[in-house]
């Protein structure tokens, strides 16, 4: 096996661990109490709002802003 390979596999382990790592995390951020969510709505937090948006945006991999 050359050096080209050698790293290659590193590659894809380290990324198939990143990935498992992100999707683990992902799935607690679903689990998430949101209910401030709310308060930060009512209050009429816009900055909070736009946040919580660009991070849904991350987490679909859109990666458009608003």
């Amino acid at each position: 096996m050359g050096i080209n390979a050698s790293i290659r596999d590193l590659a894809m382990e380290c990324a198939d661990r990143l990935k498992l790592k992100v999707e683990d995390r992902v799935t607690q951020m679903e689990k998430d109490d949101t209910n401030h969510w709310l308060i930060y709505r009512v209050l009429g937090v816009t900055k909070l709002q736009q946040f919580q948006t660009r991070l849904a945006n991350v987490l679909s991999g859109s990666g458009s802003t608003v």
